[in-house]
């Protein structure tokens, strides 16, 4: 006898144009943690790349599809990857997974849209075929959920989708294992101005280079984690800046967490952003920010941080420098702004909140099936 629906978990397929490991995947994955036994995950990662399958819950599969010949091959598989598993809601990521929400529609199986990076090419020009089919598409999903105000704009004004279909929910961070530095270490190695971020180009990596070559202290270290297409780059830019000595580039860590109790200031100087992250787990480290004003990025701070959030333009690395130069001389007002930090994190982006408001969202829109014998 087949089981009554209503009282097994709800199954949510996760829909990813790839599943290597980024900052949505890792948002991700997290959310899947703390949702519980309530929920039943499976992955789809349509181009067959699965590098953070690694951080993935055990009992979470994770499928790595064929790269397609076409699209029109994608969105084929996509639709017999649904019905053959008839998920109650699908879930789907950023402009890559759009596919995915079509199967989903397709198929009949209802869909959230989740919108949380502009991708490069969308910063450079506007793409009228992409807002195009995002405004065929979203209009079906059961809501569109975005991290940012910033994101929630561009939803209204560029793809005309009404306000009561936008879900806004802003990132949060698990703050077990994630406490503030020890004071003493301050007075045990050179200061440490660090970042966590991809080697891409909206990242500007060049940007922090730039800012940290110019500070007045000589003896501090830049500690630089992640990985990506611009490092080779930035590795020979900061020798041509004079600090390769003082610059280490630690590649890309599966737990970026013992990266920033080596930091005594984090530094964000990206192009372009929504809810970072990576700032969100410094500020549970209990780190002082000093990042460009890109997103949402002022607005996730507490008012006494964001006198050190500095104008995105050509000034931006001088006035970085100027930020690092008075928080590495000054160990009281680190420890004062980190304590702020953490405590507005603890407040306002507490990753079991954030995760509650996801599970009443997917539980309001899940149609329970079964899936074909």
């Amino acid at each position: 006898m087949a089981s009554d629906p209503a009282q097994r978990p709800v199954r949510l397929c996760h829909v990813f144009a790839t599943f290597d490991a980024g900052g949505t995947q890792v948002r991700a994955i997290e959310v899947m943690r703390t949702l519980g036994a309530a929920f039943q995950h499976s992955v789809l990662a349509a181009d067959g790349r699965i590098g953070a399958a690694t951080r993935t819950p055990a009992d979470v599969p994770v499928h790595a599809m064929r790269r397609p010949a076409s699209s029109w091959r994608q969105l084929q598989d996509l639709v017999t990857a649904l019905r053959r598993s008839a998920p109650d809601l699908v879930l789907t990521y950023n402009w890559g997974a759009l596919f995915g929400a079509v199967a989903a529609w397709l198929v009949g199986v209802p869909f959230v849209h989740h919108e949380e990076v502009v991708p490069p090419e969308e910063r450079l020009a506007r793409l009228r075929r992409r807002d195009w089919l995002r405004r065929t598409v979203l209009p079906r999903a059961e809501r569109l959920v975005v991290p940012s105000r910033a994101m929630a704009a561009r939803a209204r004004d560029r793809w005309q989708l009404p306000e009561q279909r936008i879900c806004y929910i802003a990132n949060g961070v698990d703050l077990t294992d994630r406490r503030p530095r020890r004071p003493e270490a301050d007075r045990l190695s050179p200061s440490c101005v660090g970042t966590v971020a991809h080697a891409r180009i909206e990242k500007n990596w060049p940007r922090l280079l730039h800012a940290f070559a110019a500070i007045g202290a000589r003896d501090a270290r830049l500690l630089v984690v992640g990985d990506g297409p611009e490092r080779s780059a930035a590795e020979r830019l900061a020798a041509a800046l004079g600090i390769g000595d003082r610059a280490r580039f630690a590649g890309a860590a599966a737990d970026p967490r013992p990266c920033y109790d080596s930091m005594d200031v984090f530094a964000l100087g990206s192009d372009d952003e929504q809810m970072p992250l990576t700032v969100l787990e410094a500020m549970a480290h209990g780190l002082p920010i000093v990042a460009t004003d890109v997103g949402d990025v002022a607005d996730m701070l507490p008012p006494e941080q964001r006198p050190f959030v500095v104008p995105c333009d050509a000034n931006a690395p001088a006035a970085m420098a100027r930020a690092f130069d008075r928080l590495l001389a000054d160990a009281v007002l680190r420890a004062r702004l980190g304590a702020a930090n953490r405590a507005h994190v603890a407040r306002h982006h507490s990753l079991d909140g954030v995760a509650a408001r996801y599970a009443d969202l997917y539980r309001m829109h899940a149609r329970r099936q079964e899936p074909l014998p």
